[in-house]
């Protein structure tokens, strides 16, 4: 595990081909050797053919000298002279054969030894110029075929040594080639047996060493996440290591800064949203005349600082409420709930925005029934009809509407109004993402209301859709499921 990435993939391509040309070295070494058997084999069986071939070529040389003497045909000196040349140029092939062993050369150097003083003693009976040579007496020429007739029988039996050796190869050969090929078949199968555990070793080493850490390191992205416990850190001195423990500093400085960020939470919870509430009560106190009646100019400045409190109270209950989103604390209160009774308490929360933008909101009476966290639902409903709202025309309507299905009930808010972008529709459900108003002097919202609809819908188990068309107006769709 101490080794870098670079030597763990270096050992990973080098071992097998280390592994590969040693098998392949060994493998020809053997077949080297079973080529050599082959070839001495083959080697014995041509030196015994011409060994053989050489006994008769000598006897018939012999024969045709004898034939000569007697009968004094010309014919004969020139079958000799041909019987010479070719016992001469035998001899010289089975020196060139036998070169690179000098055990059974030494068989042909006697051979041609024995052959030299055959021929010399016979040249003394026919001249190089084909005449009979007579001798100084017939015992003379008894002799001389006696001495021809023991270098004949010298140079018969060296060449009958030199076919003993040769057969004594030619019985070796079948053992030794087979011997040779069961070697060629071992290796062959344990270079077949060795490459697959070289291959499953080397596998397993590699998964170990990094396939398995990098499967825990994707498992701690995935924990990260889903704000779990990390796993323990790798050991190890490689990459993978120093990234698992650069991964375990950042989650602890995540970590860190969510702990920040829930104290800063917390303290927009308690120390921040109790005293503008208070704020929010004073202002609405003095608004509608509890401490006196006010000028009109007065009046006029307790209005707007009433809703300037109101947008800051407002942005403080989102962040709060991404805050849950994302420490995954939104809690449901579930429950069945009339949608009628929705829609009424949606309506109610935007009928003086409506009524200042000119606009009207309807719908539907009807029966419905819902199981759902109803607050959450009107947070929802209201988000949307405010946002419809705020990009209608004066004099249009904001409808909701509520339809059941076989699986759950889909509800809709509809607007007449400029409608949306087709660039922006999938992004207006991202954080502090959103359209411009309809009125240039209308101030814009923080971004987080679509984004917080979402999530409450897909709390729900539901889902949160949007259809647009510029100029004709857009509606706004979730499905809650019957459960």
């Amino acid at each position: 595990m101490t080794m870098t990435l670079s030597k763990k993939v270096f050992v990973l391509v080098a071992l097998p081909v280390v592994f590969q040309i040693i098998f392949v070295v060994t493998l020809s070494g053997l077949l080297v050797r079973s080529n050599e058997v082959a070839r001495r084999e083959a080697m014995a069986k041509d030196v015994i053919a011409n060994s053989n071939e050489l006994g008769k070529l000598l006897y018939d040389q012999a024969m045709t000298a004898s034939r000569y003497v007697a009968t004094r045909d010309p014919v004969s000196v020139k079958h000799f002279q041909k019987l010479k040349l070719e016992i001469q140029s035998k001899l010289h092939y089975l020196g060139t054969k036998l070169a690179n062993d000098p055990a059974n050369l030494e068989h042909v150097l006697k051979m041609n030894q024995t052959y030299k003083q055959v021929d010399s003693t016979i040249s003394t009976l026919v001249s190089d110029s084909g005449q009979l040579r007579e001798p100084a007496s017939a015992l003379a020429n008894v002799e001389l075929r006696k001495e021809v007739g023991d270098y004949t029988n010298r140079f018969l039996a060296s060449g009958q040594s030199l076919t003993e050796a040769m057969k004594s190869i030619e019985r070796e050969s079948p053992e030794a080639e087979a011997q040779s090929n069961l070697a060629v078949m071992i290796w062959l199968a344990a270079g077949v047996i060795l490459n697959i555990i070289l291959a499953f070793s080397l596998a397993y080493y590699f998964n170990r060493a990094t396939t398995s850490r990098l499967g825990i390191l994707v498992d701690n992205t995935s924990r990260l996440s889903n704000n779990q416990e990390l796993n323990q850190k790798l050991g190890g001195g490689d990459e993978i290591s120093h990234l698992d423990d650069v991964f375990h500093k950042m989650a602890q400085a995540l970590a860190e800064a969510k702990r920040v960020k829930q104290e800063f939470v917390a303290m927009i919870s308690h120390d921040l949203r109790t005293p503008l509430n208070s704020v929010m009560w004073v202002l609405e106190s003095i608004e509608s005349g509890f401490y006196g009646n006010l000028s009109e100019t007065g009046q006029e400045r307790v209005t707007a600082a009433h809703r300037s409190l109101d947008r800051l109270v407002k942005l403080v209950n989102e962040l709060l409420d991404i805050e849950k989103i994302e420490s995954g604390n939104l809690d449901l209160h579930t429950e069945i709930a009339c949608v009628q009774s929705l829609f009424e308490q949606t309506r109610e929360s935007v009928l003086d925005f409506a009524e200042k933008q000119g606009v009207e909101v309807t719908f539907q009476p009807n029966d419905l029934e819902v199981n759902c966290d109803s607050s959450r639902i009107v947070q929802v409903l209201v988000n949307l009809a405010s946002n419809a709202i705020k990009f209608s025309e004066s004099g249009s309507k904001v409808t909701l509407s509520a339809s059941e299905g076989t699986a759950g009930v889909t509800f809709s808010v509809a607007d007449s109004g400029r409608g949306i972008p087709p660039h922006m529709i999938d992004k207006v459900f991202e954080r502090f993402r959103q359209v411009d108003p309809a009125n240039p002097k209308e101030r814009k919202g923080t971004g987080l209301g679509l984004p917080i609809c979402k999530a409450i819908v897909e709390a729900h188990g539901g889902k949160l859709t949007l259809e647009s068309e510029l100029g004709k107006g857009s509606v706004f769709s979730f499905f809650l499921p019957f459960h």
